[in-house]
């Protein structure tokens, strides 16, 4: 894959390994976005956001209800039924450091989604897609975990941020700076938090009426 080739990429039969690290390596590092249409058996991987690839597939002939986004890892697979993910024998803190010099010492997660993009989307749209991006991480409460899971919250930290850029009101902007640091305590603290996690993710969907009706059927 040359640095030419679209940064969502409709997949028709399967991607060759090593186009599908590029795009990983593109964007996240650990990890990269998928959408599949369920019906038509395409998919369209990369982007910055599942809606990135979700519009690709739209204007490929897709049907909303038939497409289904989700993130897959390199060596573990998609986010769904991964309970076996992970590697025997591999310690999580030995590759932390490796990881955190490939990326620097600031936040690189979303680094190329800017605030005018995610300004078009609506209030409770943006929370949703924070509060997706925690639900992601509930799945990585391992100790195995703990690269991807501190990779998880740059993703939600750095979407908070843009939130906070974009907010009209300042009271929006004030829950928003306190519920990061909620996020900040358990991206800093190497041991997972699932209950602090849980509290966090349940506090970010009271924010809106849209993303509050979530909390039931998350069970939070």
């Amino acid at each position: 894959m040359s640095e030419a080739t679209p940064d969502i990429v409709v997949v028709r039969e399967r991607i060759a390994a090593a186009d599908l690290a590029t795009l990983v390596e593109r964007f996240f590092g650990d990890m990269v976005k998928y959408v599949v249409d369920v019906h038509r058996e395409v998919g369209a991987i990369g982007g910055e956001l599942h809606a990135d690839a979700e519009q690709v597939l739209l204007e490929d002939g897709s049907r909303q209800e038939d497409l289904w986004g989700a993130n897959y890892y390199p060596g573990r697979g998609p986010e769904h039924g991964n309970r076996g993910r992970r590697n025997p024998g591999t310690d999580p803190r030995a590759e932390l450091p490796t990881a955190r010099a490939r990326r620097g010492s600031a936040v690189t997660q979303h680094s190329a989604l800017t605030p005018d993009r995610w300004r078009r989307f609506s209030r409770p749209q943006r929370i949703l897609m924070i509060a997706n991006e925690m639900n992601r991480a509930a799945r990585l409460m391992g100790p195995e975990d703990l690269v991807s899971r501190e990779l998880a919250y740059e993703r939600v930290l750095r979407l908070v941020d843009l939130t906070v850029a974009v907010a009209e009101r300042r009271s929006s902007r004030r829950e928003l700076l306190r519920w990061r640091d909620l996020v900040a305590e358990l991206y800093l603290d190497e041991r997972p938090q699932p209950e602090n996690h849980r509290t966090a993710l349940r506090v970010l969907l009271q924010q809106t009426p849209d993303s509050a009706a979530q909390i039931a059927a998350l069970a939070l």
